[in-house]
């Protein structure tokens, strides 16, 4: 896995692993994949009421040989793999991340192809913190106004008052949205390196 891209793949193998646990009866209740920049690199973070049933060293130990002869060690190596309990500070801060609120603005700048058809670059500004996203490049007024209404949530107003602006200076922002951080990795513009829920017993996530 590469160590600062965090990709489809890397997600089914965490639910494979989740898999391999459970019918060993090592129960997973949270599993996030979260960025460590001391080493640079993304680990697998689950949580497991077992933690506190064995103990630390004990229930690693039951990790251990639940996964000791799969080949999925070869792509994600026990080091990188980390088990809590289900009130473990890491695991609530890990959860407070994931239901994070960012306040900013939405940056749109219209360009031109060669054909006179437009484009749109898309990328969302948060107020605080690091303003490194994502940017979406969107093909045609249609698109861009099927993304701002269905995906983002605004309205058909702003828009058309967006279009306009567009029409005439080439960029607009949408000032003052306030987006969770799930729905900024819903319409693909979250921070690159803001950990990652992939499972939440009784609700895994299915949508990547």
């Amino acid at each position: 896995m590469d160590k600062t891209l965090l990709v489809d793949r890397d997600i089914r193998i965490g639910r494979d692993i989740i898999g391999i646990l459970t019918a060993a009866s090592l129960s997973v209740d949270d599993a996030f994949w979260a960025y460590m920049p001391q080493v640079e690199e993304w680990r697998l973070v689950l949580s497991s009421p077992i933690v506190k049933k064995l103990g630390v060293r004990d229930s690693h130990l039951k990790m251990s040989n639940a996964l000791h002869k799969s080949p999925l060690l070869n792509e994600i190596p026990l080091n990188r793999i980390s088990l809590y309990a289900p009130d473990d500070d890491v695991i609530r801060r890990l959860e407070t991340l994931e239901k994070y609120r960012y306040e900013g603005a939405l940056e749109v700048i219209k360009t031109d192809r060669k054909d006179g058809s437009p484009d749109f670059l898309v990328f969302f500004a948060p107020y605080r913190g690091s303003g490194d996203t994502p940017q979406l490049s969107l093909n045609g007024e249609s698109r861009l106004q099927e993304f701002l209404r269905d995906e983002v949530g605004i309205s058909e107003r702003r828009i058309q008052q967006a279009f306009s602006e567009l029409d005439t200076r080439g960029s607009y922002s949408f000032e003052n949205l306030d987006l969770t951080a799930s729905r900024l990795r819903g319409i693909g513009l979250s921070h690159p390196f803001h950990p990652r829920r992939i499972y939440r017993k009784h609700h895994p996530e299915h949508t990547i």
